[in-house]
This record gives structure tokens, sequence and C-alpha cells, in this order.
């Protein structure tokens, strides 16, 4: 590759040199004087990047090829001496020995010279692609060594590793070593001891193989050791596994039982609130039961007197299974009260005890959704005292529930209260308390009337 190089520059300072001595020869002829005359020099020739350093620059050979640094380029440079074709006179000149090949070469013709140019151009393109096709190939070359490298200390690595391995290896084995020279050593003192006699020797023979049998049994022993050990770690694992499950456990049932007795003393809390409560209810069962016993007795004193000679039920079955024949024997017995009482009652008098009796019973019944009964008590009231509003708001409001919000005598009798209302009779706050029982739809169909 270098010697193609050579050729291929050798070429074209060749033919430069034939084109400079041309050129000096037609300045000679037109100008023979003057200092400005061309030395017979090849112009720095270019050179391409792969030219060997062997051929860059010829070693010097004479004084005059000394090489002195040059002060403007800072490069080693050699004193030439250049003899010109004008007077036979000539001139030294200091120049590169990296930019000016000296040569001597025969040329022919213009026209050979610059087919020869053409040839080593094409040579000289050739040499790059292959430059560069090295220069590929340094580039490849490189990464394959970059990868090298990689794998370079890699194999460092296990081999570090297999270092560690062959260490550990090598005390096994100073150890197998030092329990063969132990044995090698018995082995040696029981021969010495065969040696006095065969017997002796038979002896330290059986004994040598009892010993290796020994040995093999103390190395399967050792692993059943060894194995027992990891089963007995295993067990100790499992063991401290059952612990703390178990101590999960226990805290766990001693929060629950924490929780139970709370629970416990809430139930003891409840239980005794039950107790006093139920202690509460059968004193008030026996006081409802002796008031029942009392009311009965003046129940049956009061029908004696109003006329009616109907016994009443017993007390046992007086609010159970003869519920609403007791219901209708006090009906009977407050209707001849209230008629007797309403005989009895003078009109503008100022006693109202007719009248108040039939509004009672009259709100009883229209609470327990008895309508026409209300309207009934409510109708007798009014002419006991017609001059209370009270009385018409709740006969128009029983009258609006029985019939539904359609009944125009409930507006009529809601009206008439209101007016009375407005005259205090009775005041507003009496006709307030009376309404107070009722509230929903009910008390805004009564409120619409009395704005």
């Amino acid at each position: 590759m270098n010697s193609k190089l050579a050729g291929l520059v050798v070429g074209v300072v060749a033919v430069g040199v034939i084109l400079a001595a041309q050129d000096w020869d037609a300045a000679g002829a037109n100008d023979r004087s003057g200092p400005a005359a061309r030395p017979v020099l090849l112009a720095q020739a270019e050179l391409p990047e792969t030219v060997p350093a062997a051929i860059e620059a010829p070693p010097p050979q004479a004084d005059d090829d000394v090489p002195v640094i040059d002060p403007q380029t800072e490069e080693p440079s050699t004193k030439r001496t250049v003899r010109g074709r004008r007077g036979g006179k000539t001139r030294s000149e200091r120049v590169s020995p990296t930019t000016v090949v000296h040569l001597h070469c025969e040329c022919g013709s213009v026209e050979e010279t610059r087919r020869k140019l053409d040839e080593v151009q094409k040579e000289l393109e050739k040499a790059q692609r292959e430059a560069k096709a090295a220069a590929e190939a340094r580039d490849a070359a490189l990464e394959q060594v970059a990868a090298a490298d990689k794998r370079r200390d890699e194999l460092a690595q296990s081999l570090k590793n297999l270092q560690k391995s062959l260490q550990a290896a090598e005390a096994e084995r100073d150890i197998a070593r030092r329990d063969a020279e132990a044995a090698a050593r018995s082995r040696d003192e029981a021969l010495r001891t065969a040696e006095y006699t065969k017997k002796e020797h038979a002896d330290a023979v059986a004994a040598a193989e009892k010993a290796s049998r020994q040995a093999a049994q103390a190395a399967k022993e050792r692993d059943q050791a060894r194995q027992q050990a990891q089963a007995a770690q295993r067990e100790r694992d499992a063991a401290q596994q059952i612990a703390r499950e178990m101590q999960q456990q226990r805290l766990a049932a001693y929060d629950e039982a924490k929780a139970a007795s709370a629970d416990a003393v809430k139930t003891k809390q409840a239980l005794a609130v039950a107790q006093r409560q139920a202690e509460e209810r059968r004193k008030l069962v026996d006081e409802l039961r002796s008031a029942e016993r009392q009311w009965s007795e003046l129940a049956v004193q009061l029908a004696s007197a109003v006329g009616i000679n109907e016994p009443l039920a017993g007390e046992d079955t007086r609010w159970n299974a003869q519920a609403e024949s007791t219901r209708a024997w006090m009906d009977r017995v407050r209707e001849r009260y209230a008629k007797l009482i309403a005989q009895t009652t003078k009109s503008g008098a100022g006693d109202l005890t007719g009248a108040n009796f039939f509004y009672i019973e009259g709100l009883r019944h229209l609470r327990e959704k008895n309508y026409h009964t209300a309207i009934k008590n409510f109708s007798l009231a009014i002419d006991a005292n017609p001059e209370d509003a009270r009385y018409y708001y709740l006969r128009g409001l029983a009258r609006h529930l029985a019939a539904d919000g359609n009944d125009a005598e409930a507006e009529r009798d809601a009206r008439r209260g209101a007016e009375l209302e407005k005259n205090h009779a009775p005041n507003s706050r009496f006709v307030d308390e009376a309404l107070e029982r009722f509230q929903g739809a009910s008390r805004l169909w009564v409120e619409r009337f009395r704005r």
C-alpha cells in the first residue's frame, strides 16, 4: 500500500516539474533581467492524508540539508540550493521538508504527461477510496476493540469470582489435605507397628479399615446431623410463626374479652334500667288497675244514677274480649248524663258544664277519628252554648275530615267560628290551645279561615 502511494506521489511531482520547466523557459525568453527570476522548484504539492511518513520528507544528505526551525511556521526546514537557467545563478531557500520533494525524472511530451497525470489522478482517487475503506475498517476494529474490552471486563469479573471460588476450594482442599496427612500419619504409625509382627500388621490393616469405615460413618452422621439441624431450624421457624399467630390470637381474644366485658357492663346496666322500668311499669299497672277499679265503681254508680241498670263487664274481660261492649256501655252512660245535664242547665246563666262535657267528648272522638260521633257531640255543645268559636271550628273540622274536603257545611262552621273569634268569644289564646292538638293539613285548613 505504501509503495503504491509513493509511486502516485512521484508521478504527480514529475508532472509539476515539467510544467514548471516550461513556464521558466517562457519567462526567460521574454525577460532576461530583474531579481524576480523564478527558480526551477516544484510548488508545494498536495499530499494525500494517508501518505506514509517515509516519503513525506527525505532525510538530509549534505551540509545544506541541515534542518532549521522556521520562526514563522515553527516547523523544521532545510536549506536547499536551487539552480535556475537565467545566467547560471544559484540561490538558497529554506523550505519545509513536508512540502518539497526533489525528484529526478525524465518525461516525454505534454500530452503523455497529462495522460499519465489522469492515470495518476485515478490511482489517487482509488487510493483515497481504499483509505476511506481502511478508515471504516479501522472504526469497525475500534468498535470490536471496545466490545473486546467490555468482554475482557466481564471475563475479569468472572475471573475474580472464580478466584474466590478457587480460594474456597483451596481452603477445603487444605482441610482435606490436613485430614489426609493425619490419616497418613496414622497409617504410617500403623505400618511401623505392623513391622514387628505379621499379626500386628494384619491388626493394623484392620484398624485402618475400621478407621476408614468410622470416618465414612462419621461423615454420614455429620450429614445426618446437618439435615437434622436444618429440620430443627425449620421447626423452630414454624414454632416462631405459630407463637406469633398465638400471640396475635391472644391479643385478639384479649380485645374481644375486653369488648365482651364492656358489653357485659352495658348489658348489666341496661338490665338494671329494664328492671327499674319493669318495676315502675308494674307499679303503674297496679296504679292503673286500682284507678280502673275506682273508675268502674264510679261508672256503675253514675249509670245507676242516670237510670241504666245494665251491668258493666268484669275486670278481666272489660278491656280485652269485651272492649267494644264496654265502650258502647260508657257511651250510653255519657249520653244519658249529658242529656240530664243539658236539661238542668239554664241557657245564659253562665253554667257551661253541659257544653264543656260535650266539647270534651267531641275532642276525644275527633282524635279517635270517630268523626260522626264527634260532630254529634260538638252539635250538643253548640246547643248548650252557641257563642263559642271553638265548637264551630272543631265541628267544621270534623265535617271536613268526614266529607273528605267536599262538605260546604264544614266551611260555614269555620266561618262562624272566625266571626266569634274576632268578637273574642272566646279569646284567641283558648282557640290556639284547642287547635294545638291538630297539626298538618287539618290545622292548615282551619287556619285558612282564621286569617
